[in-house]
């Protein structure tokens, strides 16, 4: 991932050429990059982290296309064997280090969304770990509260049977049913 993409962003002008190379379906990002312009690039939040690093790509894609010119153009001079005039070169040297400095820009800023997800991942697989170490001592207490059965003596078993049966009595004998409770006589 990252490091294929700087090595690929040696030599002039290959920054802009990465970033393109990314972009192959043209007429695609094209389409995407004018509903995103009506929509707004900044109010799409809720995207998944791969989503809004494509969107950081598609937000300046006309700057790109302008790189991807000033490259090509570049390109003919010297294919061409036409020597600019210094102005020329000067503007042609401005727009391909203007569009390298662009992808430079939107990697580091592809990056940073990349990087904030992993930090929110570590912190939700830390707050995950918390709980469980949170949940583990609770039982750990209630264990610690909750008097074993199996450890119990018969005497106490039986003692335990008793007070239960009293408690069971003693809650019953005042309460009483008077005949006119009773379903069916009248």
């Amino acid at each position: 991932g990252d490091a294929a993409l700087l090595r690929s962003l040696e030599g002039r002008g290959a920054k802009v050429a990465a970033m393109l190379a990314f972009s192959s379906g043209e007429p695609i990002l094209a389409k995407v990059y004018s509903c995103f312009s009506l929509l707004g690039f900044g109010n799409l939040d809720y995207l998944p982290s791969e989503d809004s690093v494509t969107l950081t790509l598609v937000e300046k894609y006309v700057k790109f296309k302008q790189g991807e010119i000033w490259v090509a153009i570049a390109s003919n001079f010297e294919a061409s064997g036409i020597r600019p005039t210094a102005p020329d070169r000067e503007r042609l040297t401005s727009g391909i280090e203007l569009s390298e400095h662009l992808a430079t820009a939107v990697r580091d800023a592809q990056l940073s969304i990349l990087g904030r997800e992993a930090q929110e991942a570590a912190k939700k697989e830390e707050k995950f770990y918390e709980d469980m170490r949170n949940q583990r001592k609770l039982e750990i207490e209630s264990k610690f509260y909750k008097k074993d059965r199996s450890q119990l003596t018969l005497a106490e078993i039986r003692q335990a049977k008793e007070k239960k049966e009293a408690m069971l009595r003693n809650s019953i004998r005042d309460f009483q049913v008077s005949p006119l409770d009773l379903p069916g006589e009248d």
